[in-house]
């Protein structure tokens, strides 16, 4: 059985929110389903006063540029839904700004005509924990006809899964910076350090074991795993989260693989 294209979106939107997948193909997806031209989707951090800006079609990185850092701030729709409440559901732009107040505005006059070319708009403002929230936008030129009911039903049914993928996106973030920043201390070591994964491939090097593998006079990464040149055994090292430690005064550590003399050998 064919997976209907709104399916297939609903995996891609998963395996976008842990970096399986890019987020500007999602993009491009959500904004060809209902015939949108360009799209444009933003998490908003009030509290530290931050944009970020997730997925863009049809604008170059000057354009995304221009509207994170001068007119995020003046976006009417997204102010004008938040005033209305219109949170966790699609809107229109028109159901939202009437058109004689978007005309007179800075943003459509000195953003969205001249840089986008954008009239017409079906979005969402998404509440995300924390505080933030999520704005997503898909728009049509001037010269197209507005978004209908059709085309909100369709976002209707993709936003709790778009809600639930930057939730899972930004946890994966924030566990993602809390490694680096665990694994940017071993470079402040004066040793070589080697993580080893669950299944004994290397998910971490710092930059002495780095190039102590690459000189490779005793032990070396091969198909992403420690291997030794000579033959002892490092079973030590193949257990969960285990180390191993290349010491430069060459003493034996617990879960270490050391050179002493001419021979490596393990120490338990």
């Amino acid at each position: 059985m064919r997976t209907s294209p709104q399916s297939e979106l609903v995996q891609e939107l998963y395996r976008a929110a842990i970096g399986q997948h890019p987020w500007d193909s999602i993009g491009r997806s959500i904004a060809t389903s209902i015939g949108g031209l360009s799209l444009n989707l933003t998490l908003h951090d009030p509290s530290h006063g931050t944009v970020d800006q997730v997925a863009n079609l049809g604008g170059s990185e000057a354009v995304r540029k221009l509207y994170v850092d001068h007119f995020a701030e003046h976006d009417l729709w997204a102010m004008g839904a938040v005033k209305k409440r219109l949170i966790g559901r699609s809107m229109t732009g028109s159901s939202v700004v009437p058109d004689r107040v978007l005309e007179r505005s800075l943003i459509y006059n000195e953003f969205l005509l001249p840089a986008v070319n954008v009239h017409y708009l079906a979005g969402a403002i998404l509440p995300l924990p924390h505080g933030r929230h999520a704005v997503l936008g898909v728009h049509r030129p001037r010269d197209a006809r507005d978004f209908g009911a059709k085309d909100l039903h369709f976002l209707d049914s993709v936003l709790p899964h778009l809600q639930r993928a930057l939730e899972v996106r930004h946890k994966v973030q924030v566990s993602e910076d809390t490694a680096r920043s665990c694994f940017s201390m071993f470079e402040l070591m004066t040793c070589g350090v080697i993580a080893l994964g669950p299944t004994g491939l290397i998910s971490f090097s710092n930059s002495i074991g780095e190039r102590l593998l690459r000189r490779a006079d005793g032990l070396v990464a091969a198909a992403g795993r420690l291997k030794a040149l000579v033959n002892f055994r490092i079973s030590e090292t193949r257990s969960a989260g285990a180390l191993a430690h290349y010491l430069p005064t060459r003493r034996t550590v617990r879960h270490s693989c050391v050179r002493d003399s001419r021979e490596w050998r393990t120490c338990d």
